[in-house]
């Protein structure tokens, strides 16, 4: 479901260092969900936003929006962020956030009614269509693509993990991160076989390969891995109906995107990158 409001809001991500409000558009921001029962009625709905952060209020709303029609209560309910730098602020419980979060501060209860209705809607389209299906979960690691912004915090840890593999390939800033891509893949059964619907994943980079001097609405290099991994689904698997890739961010701390410069291009390189190397481990599943 398109959660893309109206331009004029200001920007989340980068504080006060950003200059200007939303002018436009350049990616529409999605919420994508996954409702998933097992045989004894277990219900979980997994959902993805192209949003800079989850509010523990938009969790509430939107739990209270979906519990009636579906038994979805708030504790079943996981709503996941992208973390991209170039979504709306304003929606957010905590004074903290609204204030400095975004290029100016403030709470907008519109914006929180107008999240809350979409991604609502989104779950409950996932719960209307629900049918018999199959899951797998599965990972690899992905180096590369991310590097530790701030290195010499990082080497004062008292412990470190650090892939053996990378550990004599790539420079230290490429090697402190965490390199975990996780994959839910859903198959809807069809007669006797299967048809792929999506998958929910996990990746820990910032959203952070668009510049603050933007002021477009954007996904970042998660946009681009998104609708890239699911055109592929699509083409490769000949599936005529909509499939989704919901990606939400890992523990991405100083975790920054392998870039050379900050624009648009670089994101959507990075996240076709991404989502060639999504698309191997989805095939794996």
């Amino acid at each position: 479901v398109d959660i893309t409001p109206p331009p004029g809001l200001p920007l989340f991500g980068y504080s006060r260092a950003r200059t200007g409000d939303a002018a436009g558009v350049r990616t529409r921001l999605y919420a994508r969900a996954l409702y998933l029962e097992d045989a004894r009625g277990e219900h979980v709905v997994l959902v993805q936003c192209d949003l800079g952060a989850i509010s523990a209020l938009l969790h509430l709303q939107v739990a209270r929006a979906i519990v009636q029609e579906t038994g979805i209560s708030i504790d079943r309910l996981l709503i996941g962020a992208t973390h991209t730098y170039a979504g709306p602020g304003g929606y957010f419980g905590v004074a903290y956030y609204n204030y400095w979060g975004s290029n100016r501060p403030g709470y907008d209860p519109h914006i929180v009614t107008f999240l809350t209705e979409r991604i609502a809607n989104a779950v409950l389209a996932a719960y209307r269509t629900r049918a018999p299906a199959k899951i797998a979960i599965g990972y690899t690691t992905i180096f590369g693509l991310t590097h530790n912004r701030s290195i010499e915090a990082y080497n004062n840890n008292k412990s470190q993990i650090i892939s053996e593999e990378a550990l004599w390939t790539m420079l230290p800033e490429y090697r402190a991160v965490d390199p975990t891509f996780t994959m839910l893949r859903v198959d809807r059964i069809v007669g006797a076989g299967t048809q792929p619907l999506g998958a929910f994943t996990n990746f820990a980079i910032h959203g952070t390969a668009v510049p603050s001097s933007n002021d477009l609405y954007s996904g970042d290099v998660h946009a681009a891995a998104e609708r890239a991994l699911e055109w592929a689904i699509q083409r490769h698997y000949g599936v005529q109906t909509e499939v989704i890739h919901a990606l939400t961010n890992g523990a991405e701390g100083d975790v920054a995107p392998a870039f050379t410069t900050q624009n648009f291009a670089e994101a959507e390189q990075l996240g076709l990158t991404l989502a060639t190397k999504a698309f191997d481990l989805f095939q794996d599943l």
